[in-house]
């Protein structure tokens, strides 16, 4: 059977990168995820791939222009597998988002959050996806909406009150909070 030859193959690539990873070969382990998207063009898996070794490549050079040069490689194989999955990846979009985070910061973040509010991803996920990333970005203001949105599309589902935890912990004064329990407030 042909995907399973095919699954077969990107298995085999996707492990012999991460060994040479794991032995510090980032140039080798390129040539495997390479190899992977050439054997297989059309797998969103095969770009995902291809897009983290680059990442992780270029977290480990010291050469500016060789890093530009993998951060290119890297953004290109995440729009590919973004292209592939009809902008409905949420691997990917994970991914772009840690990317953008790492080298680029707040505003390559808020560039990100702009494309994924327009993705195809279901909209409870999105919606999480976009409240968690402001979090992170230290911006709750801007998080709060898309948690309100994320109770009134799913009420009963956990992960959405688990959001809004991680929500009131970034914003609430534990300092503030310790006094009251120490008066007897709480």
């Amino acid at each position: 059977d042909r995907s399973s030859a095919a699954s077969y193959v990107y298995k085999r690539q996707a492990l012999a990168t991460a060994i040479s990873q794991k032995k510090g070969e980032y140039g080798e382990s390129l040539r495997y995820a390479r190899r992977a998207t050439t054997f297989q063009s059309t797998d969103e898996k095969s770009w995902l791939l291809l897009g983290q070794t680059a990442i992780i490549a270029a977290r480990q050079t010291k050469d500016e222009i060789a890093k530009n040069k993998l951060l290119a490689e890297a953004r290109q194989a995440l729009d590919k597998s973004l292209e592939l999955s009809a902008n409905a990846s949420i691997p990917a979009y994970q991914l772009r988002l840690r990317f953008q985070y790492e080298f680029f910061g707040n505003e390559g973040v808020r560039a990100e959050l702009d494309r994924i509010r327009e993705s195809k991803l279901p909209t409870l996920y999105r919606t999480l996806l976009v409240g968690n990333s402001f979090l992170q970005i230290g911006d709750p203001q801007s998080a709060f909406p898309f948690f309100n949105q994320a109770v009134k599309l799913s009420p009963n589902n956990a992960a959405v009150y688990i959001a809004f935890s991680q929500y009131y912990r970034s914003t609430v004064s534990y300092t503030h909070l310790r006094a009251h329990e120490t008066r007897g407030n709480l």
